[in-house]
């Protein structure tokens, strides 16, 4: 009976707020439509603390769905007064900052299944609306904010496992950011984006191997490989073949060389 009341309550003062912004909106200047905005979600927040002090749970919960949804209506809100002239600029910034209130503010004292799923969703939302608003193209960088949500959720249940790996903390998440970058730059005209990710995955690759992270080095390496073979092969196009098979012949022989000495070597350790 409590959960239905409480319930209830949280979809009255949902209602009304939907009903405010899209029935009564016109009817109040934009300082009234901000303070009585702001006014009820920051009301419920204060309220969702003082519940959790008095050890409230029940009471609590339901005020952070309450304030989590209020949240997204306080951004559709804004957008739709677009206080800037940029409808996309305000959802960015909003979103950011709801981002922050759910990740720093509303998440110590309710860290549950609402604040998770807000951040989440604000996350997406103010990442998505940047890059619409800076008319960034390319697959790679709209999957990356998923990417970066699957690393942290990956790095947050990996967290009280001593024995995990860096495949097991965050090798999936930054598998699924690197193949879609080097796919989408192998497939790039303009040599920028393939130039750029191979800086950055040599970054990588070097940090991997300083800090001795396996997840970091077999991610960067092997997308450090596919880029640089992609670009030896357009340079080689114009190469005559005879010239192309003996650059490989030398390669492998060096390469076989430089196994052979390390086992000769191992062995007279041994």
């Amino acid at each position: 009976m409590r959960n239905l009341v409480l319930g209830l309550g949280v979809a009255s003062l949902v209602a009304a707020a939907v009903s405010f912004v899209a029935v009564n909106w016109d009817a109040f200047d934009a300082m009234m439509r901000a303070s009585l905005l702001v006014g009820v979600t920051s009301v419920s927040v204060l309220l969702g603390a003082l519940a959790r002090s008095r050890r409230l749970a029940g009471t609590a919960t339901a005020l952070s769905w309450l304030t989590m949804v209020l949240l997204f209506i306080d951004l559709f809100a804004v957008q739709r007064a677009s206080f800037s002239g940029d409808p996309s600029l305000t959802v960015t910034a909003v979103g950011g900052g709801v981002l922050l209130a759910l990740f720093l503010g509303l998440g110590r004292w309710q860290p549950g299944a609402a604040m998770k799923t807000g951040a989440a969703a604000a996350w997406l939302l103010g990442w998505w609306s940047a890059f619409a608003q800076w008319d960034v193209t390319g697959l790679d960088v709209w999957i990356l904010p998923l990417a970066a949500l699957g690393g942290w959720l990956q790095w947050r249940t990996s967290a009280g496992d001593p024995e995990a790996g860096s495949w097991e903390r965050y090798g999936i998440a930054l598998a699924s950011a690197a193949i879609p970058a080097v796919v989408t730059a192998l497939g790039d005209p303009d040599p920028l984006r393939p130039i750029l990710l191979i800086g950055i995955v040599t970054v990588a690759l070097l940090a991997g191997l300083r800090l001795r992270q396996l997840a970091l080095v077999r991610v960067a390496g092997t997308s450090l490989a596919v880029l640089v073979g992609a670009q030896l092969v357009d340079v080689l196009r114009g190469v005559p073949g005879w010239a192309v098979f003996a650059l490989v012949g030398v390669v492998l022989l060096a390469v076989g060389a430089g196994f052979e000495y390390r086992l000769r070597r191992s062995g007279k350790a041994s």
